[in-house]
């Protein structure tokens, strides 16, 4: 049996520690996990962490399915503006 998608779910990239501690990029450009914890605290700051985590080996990139559109994930949403109204979730 095949695992369909809803049309309700979202795609999303979002970006992990080896702590499994999920990372997204919010409306401000710094680096933020679920738990509101800030890893970066502007835009030029997140790139350096983005860079160092690369170069560290410790970040990884993943996919994940949401079924709810929070606004703080909006820049790592992989549906454009038109997609997500016509899923009804803005």
């Amino acid at each position: 049996m095949t695992n369909s998608i809803s049309s309700k779910d979202i795609p999303q990239i979002l970006h992990r520690l080896k702590s499994k501690v999920w990372i997204y990029i919010d409306n401000k450009y710094t680096l933020i996990d679920t738990h509101s914890y800030t890893y970066s605290d502007n835009p030029t700051n997140t790139l350096i962490e983005l860079n160092e985590w690369i170069n560290d080996d410790i970040l990884k990139y993943e996919v994940r399915l949401e079924n709810e559109y929070k606004k703080e994930y909006q820049k790592m949403c992989l549906l454009s503006e038109e997609q997500l109204k016509q899923r009804g979730f803005i």
